[in-house]
């Protein structure tokens, strides 16, 4: 388990004048069962710096690490010197400062020049105050800037001095700091801070003798000066350079889409198939189980195992701590072709954790230009609107529950350039989204820059309420929910599902009547499995979505028998943008030398893991439901026989004549292991981001269904 750490209090303050200043009785308290380290492991703090650790151990309450080598960027900058601790939050929110104390101080490692030193170093700070900063998933640390509060300076280093830390009032270990050290020039490392912790049988520690030379304004202005460091600037994409259009529908799996051929019933959906007729519809495409996870996915480039989101509540980032923590270290779709030089609009739900949740409040850091955003959760629309949103105010109830929630479908709840819109009964939220994506595709059709219009919808996401299909043959609009199992939820479903597929036609013939359908990538997709079939469960039905890309230049191959997953989405829009991602930035794969007929491969292995279960997948074989957690440790291992929806699946789960191969999918599984917890026991499931996941997926009905599927499905298993 990597190293994790949670702060539980905010202990000192302590102004720093023009000169020295004694660091005295500072205190910060970490939680003893926070965080674990082991032998080797990499020691990564949340901004992308990294020390290789040749040892990391616990002992007494302290994280004591021994540095074979440090990286480019600095580390405690010693020499097999044992130090306490070097993880820091990079990111952080004006709340969590000290009421009143500006956050402009950092403690920090030595730099490059002192990478090899026998002594640990700290970089020359300013006239500053220093301020322990509380976060619910970081340690207490100090943190300042240097390179922004004086862009372009170099550091003058160090001056000289020493270090002690005390353990229960008597000194534990100590050190130098060496004169003229400096950080990397232009660096923009925000934070390095000491790890302290006060041990459930009362052990303490502080730091004390921190003797830190400090900078006057005057002082900074006659320092030699280097060139800034340049901000990310917008390319422009190369001419030529493909529009995109990326939809995915709510909680509709491959098997309603009439393409696929899985139902036997007239289509739902001729506009996505007459799609697929000139473009290439892969038979296999994994997302995760369920919505948020599967953006996440889409957006980041990563697996859960990467990205930290395996559930709607569960989220963990690697050492445990929450992915809200990573949120701007994280690849980003939508980012990366604003910079690529797309012009970048979002329409509809946005549902992952990174960025507060939503679009309207982070629309440019994720590089989303222009928005038209819809959820669910009130509190958004109370802030924006400056009052508390009360039943009458939230529109009509959208889904069972015992609290209010924000209507997606009639009188919705609309957020677009910061001002919630006034709605009302005969509005429905999906017609809205629809028609802002086409005037967008209208509006920028001759634009300069070409565009990337992201259009997550509301379709068909329960509750399952009555379309405009349904009011125009007399009802009454209205947002009762009916469940999908029920003979008229199933009917109001498949309406839902048509209704999708007339906007999704409604998009495309506004690229056609715009007059660039030839330079024009549409892609169809969806988020997980349906509501009724999988969702949200550990099983394939749960994360086999459709996929469907056409236009662009992009030759019809039909259906396909390669695979590709979400992860493969980001670096493939990039790649067609011209600007592809360097290897090792996320875990997929461009598509794009298969998809322009360059190439017949993909990728050969997919993956998925939902909640605490994981899924791999090759063409000719399928691993699923493996979940130590339940006690499934081996999971249903299956021949495919060239099939793709489960019927002339063979279980060979206990068949030793497939022995090797299944040996070759526990390779694939470790190639991408999983951090969480095995083990209900296991004290990791007491941390605070982690709670909300342990009640759910220890509650037995949970525990009863997520590794089945319904009885509709059992061709699939009887064994189910």
């Amino acid at each position: 388990m990597k190293t994790v750490f949670r702060v539980l209090g905010i202990f000192a303050v302590a102004t720093i004048a023009h000169g020295a200043v004694k660091l005295s009785d500072m205190e910060t308290v970490v939680d003893r069962d926070a965080f674990s380290a082991r032998d080797g492991a990499n020691v990564k703090t949340y901004g992308g710096y990294y020390n290789q650790a040749s040892s990391a151990s616990i002992e007494d309450g302290a994280v004591l690490i021994k540095l074979s080598d440090t990286s480019k960027h600095g580390g405690f900058g010693q020499k097999d010197f044992p130090t306490i601790g070097t993880i820091g939050i990079m990111t952080f929110d004006a709340k969590q400062v000290v009421e009143g104390s500006p956050l402009i101080a950092r403690l920090s490692a030595g730099g490059e020049t002192g990478a090899n030193s026998e002594v640990a170093g700290f970089e020359l700070v300013g006239s500053a105050t220093y301020v322990f900063v509380a976060n619910n998933d970081a340690t207490a640390l100090f943190a300042y800037d240097f390179s922004a509060e004086h862009p372009g300076v170099v550091s003058p280093g160090l001056q000289a001095g020493s270090w002690d830390v005390w353990k229960n009032g008597k000194k534990y270990l100590s050190g130098k700091t060496v004169a003229g050290t400096q950080v990397s020039q232009g660096d923009a490392m925000d934070s390095f801070g000491f790890i302290l912790r006060k041990t459930k049988d009362g052990t303490t520690f502080r730091i004390d003798n921190l003797t830190v030379a400090t900078l006057s304004a005057e002082a900074a202005g006659k320092l030699p000066k280097t060139p800034a460091v340049a901000p990310v600037v917008q390319k422009n994409a190369p001419e030529g350079a493909p529009n995109i259009i990326l939809i995915f529908s709510d909680d509709v799996g491959f098997e309603e889409i009439g393409c696929y051929g899985v139902r036997d019933e007239p289509t739902k959906t001729p506009n996505i198939d007459r799609l697929a007729e000139r473009g290439t519809m892969f038979k296999t495409c994994w997302a995760q189980a369920i919505c948020g996870p599967s953006r996440a996915m889409l957006y980041t480039g990563k697996y859960a195992i990467n990205n930290g989101e395996y559930d709607n509540k569960l989220r963990m980032i690697p050492g445990g701590a929450s992915v809200k923590n990573h949120r701007e270290t994280l690849p980003n779709l939508t980012r990366t072709m604003h910079d690529a030089g797309y012009t970048v609009a979002f329409a509809g739900k946005w549902h992952h954790a990174a960025f507060n949740g939503n679009v309207h409040s982070s629309h440019k850091k994720l590089g989303i230009d222009t928005y038209m955003e819809t959820g669910t959760n009130p509190g958004p629309y109370e802030k924006l609107l400056g009052r508390k949103l009360i039943p009458d105010d939230t529109w009509e109830q959208a889904a069972l529950g015992g609290y209010p929630i924000v209507s997606r479908y009639w009188k919705p709840g609309i957020i677009h350039a910061g001002k919630v819109l006034e709605t009302t009964m005969n509005d429905y939220g999906p017609d809205m989204l629809s028609d802002f994506i086409c005037d967008f595709i209208k509006d920028n059709a001759k634009g300069e820059k070409p565009f990337l219009a992201v259009y997550p919808m509301v379709l068909a996401h329960s509750a399952h309420c009555i379309t405009p299909i349904e009011v125009e043959a007399g009802a009454k609009p209205s947002n009762k929910h009916f469940k999908k199992g029920d003979p008229e939820g199933r009917a109001i479903f498949d309406n839902q599902v048509r209704y999708m597929d007339e906007l999704v036609g409604k998009i495309i013939k506004q690229v056609v009547d715009a007059g660039i359908a030839e330079n024009t990538i549409i892609i169809y997709s969806s988020d997980n499995g349906t509501t009724s079939s999988a969702k949200s469960k550990g099983v394939e039905y749960g994360v086999h979505v459709p996929f469907v890309v056409a236009g662009g230049g992009i030759p019809p191959r039909g259906m396909v028998d390669q695979l590709m997953d979400f992860t493969d989405i980001l670096p493939t829009l990039a790649d067609f943008g011209g600007s592809p991602v360097a290897d090792g930035v996320v875990d997929g794969v461009s598509l794009k030398p298969f998809l322009s007929g360059k190439s017949e491969k993909t990728k050969p292995v997919i993956y998925s893991f939902p909640g605490p279960t994981r899924l791999a997948r090759t063409e000719e074989f399928l691993l699923e439901a493996v979940c130590p957690l339940y006690d499934h440790p081996q999971g249903r291992f299956y021949k495919t026989n060239g099939s793709f929806d489960g019927r002339g699946y063979e279980n060979i789960t206990h068949n030793p004549e497939f022995s090797s191969v299944r040996a070759t999918f526990d390779a694939y599984l470790n190639h991408f292991s999983t951090t969480l917890p095995d083990s209900f026991d296991d004290s990791l499931w007491q941390q605070p981001s982690m709670k909300v996941g342990h009640k759910h997926f220890s509650d037995p009905k949970t525990r009863k269904t997520h590794l089945s599927l319904p009885k509709e499905y059992e061709f699939y298993d009887p064994s189910f």
